[in-house]
């Protein structure tokens, strides 16, 4: 016999199936009911994070800035948008909370399914747009202020052992959040009647759903690859070249020789140099140091010539309008496969135009000495100011990781039960700060 409770909540949801009496369908609405509650369940769970989020890190971090500013990253758009989305995430999904609740007291919850996700989803798109594609942008800032800042990493401890949950489960909440969305509808779907309203619902439900994940995707994929610039701009190249561009994306990066165009002159056949191929161009950079660029070939007009085997094993030639030049890979692997991607995005190009003549795509992609002094000066001041207090080893990223997506990164802060223990002095203080600096703020996002 049907349990009582499952009955009524059935009811409540605005009819899973009917009152036809039997195992199968007990087993049925049960299974409905339990899908249906589990999304209200996670709903709130999710709210709470977010909630956590925001108290914990956000408010707290502009609490610290107030305190102690010249122990902490300089304040700007990147470190003001760390997690002040957790307070509209909040805010969007407790309205979808609410009407999901509502809509269940009223014994409408899936039939008005639909609907309500179609209002959701309007309502939350751009906020997932902005938060996908500023989502590996931001974990690696995370990650970078982390490093270079001791006081910044202990303030992320502090909020990570508060909130109980490390801070890369707590930022990739919003983007595992919609596609549970999915699979907790696809539930849902397993148990209404084929033809039925409720199941009408549903199903525009999941579509709204899967195009707002697919927003998400996208999204990520493009902050992704915008990250990959910006750290081979910045980082690599140490600001020698301006790579940021809407089209512009990373292929391909490796050591291989140059060779000398006249040999005899040289004792050697030529130099190592590290290669970087991209969409639009090919950089060859002095392997050591700051990987000073030596030049910048357009893959525009560009022919990949095949060498063949004789004094030089593995080597081939780019013949470009604006420089020709040898170049021998390790092994006939590597070659191929250099061939392959060069000629691949030379053949991606087509006869397009580049926006300026190929003899001036070099200049005017460098960046001029004042600005890459500018930048030099502005990096030498910020580490220095992180240099008066100890650095602690704890945190650890690996630098093979220069060129993936730190958004894969499943962890940006582990740490023991030792050192949690060792953080509860602080743990108590920060309590106390928090609860402080609560009372003298608005209930509003912080200014």
């Amino acid at each position: 016999m049907r349990d009582r409770m499952t009955v009524e909540v059935a009811t409540m949801l605005g009819g899973a199936g009917g009152d036809t009496a039997g195992a199968p369908d007990d087993d049925r609405h049960a299974h409905c009911v339990e899908a249906a509650m589990e999304l209200l369940r996670s709903e709130k769970s999710f709210i709470s994070k977010m909630r956590m989020l925001d108290g914990e890190f956000d408010r707290r971090l502009r609490g610290q800035y107030a305190i102690r500013s010249d122990e902490f990253p300089e304040w700007d758009a990147t470190v003001d948008g760390l997690f002040s989305h957790a307070a509209r995430f909040e805010k969007v999904h407790g309205r979808l909370y609410r009407t999901l609740k509502d809509a269940t007291r009223r014994s409408a919850m899936i039939v008005e399914c639909g609907k309500t996700f179609r209002e959701f989803i309007g309502e939350a798109t751009p906020l997932y747009a902005e938060y996908a594609t500023m989502y590996a942008q931001m974990s690696h800032c995370l990650w970078r202020h982390r490093k270079d800042f001791p006081r910044f990493h202990e303030f992320i401890l502090v909020g990570e052992a508060c909130a109980k949950e490390s801070i890369a489960s707590l930022r990739i909440s919003p983007i595992q959040r919609v596609p549970r969305y999915k699979l907790l509808l696809n539930e849902l779907v397993r148990d209404l009647e084929p033809g039925s309203i409720q199941l009408a619902s549903v199903k525009e439900a999941i579509e709204k759903v899967q195009w707002l994940a697919n927003q998400i995707d996208g999204g990520i994929m493009d902050g992704s690859r915008l990250l990959n610039l910006a750290t081979l701009q910045d980082e690599f190249f140490d600001g020698q070249v301006n790579l940021i561009s809407p089209d512009r994306e990373l292929i391909k990066t490796g050591e291989m020789t140059k060779l000398f165009s006249n040999q005899s002159r040289h004792v050697s056949r030529g130099k190592r140099r590290r290669f970087v191929l991209l969409t639009d161009c090919l950089i060859y950079a002095k392997v050591d140091g700051i990987h000073k660029i030596k030049h910048i070939l357009p893959l525009y007009q560009m022919k990949v010539v095949d060498v063949p085997d004789g004094n030089e094993a593995s080597a081939f030639q780019l013949v470009s309008p604006v420089k020709t030049i040898t170049l021998a890979a390790d092994t006939p692997e590597n070659k191929e496969e250099w061939m392959d991607a060069i000629q691949s995005a030379v053949d991606a190009i087509g006869a397009t135009s580049p926006g300026v003549e190929l003899q001036d795509f070099e200049s005017s992609l460098l960046q001029p000495p004042a600005v890459r002094s500018e930048r030099s000066r502005s990096l030498t001041f910020s580490r220095k100011k992180s240099a008066s207090v100890t650095r602690r080893p704890s945190f650890q990223f690996s630098d093979s990781a220069a060129y993936r997506n730190p958004s894969l990164q499943s962890c940006f802060g582990t740490f023991s039960e030792e050192m949690l223990s060792s953080l509860a002095s602080s743990i108590s203080d920060a309590t106390e700060e928090t609860s402080r600096l609560s009372s003298s703020m608005s209930t509003d996002e912080p200014h």
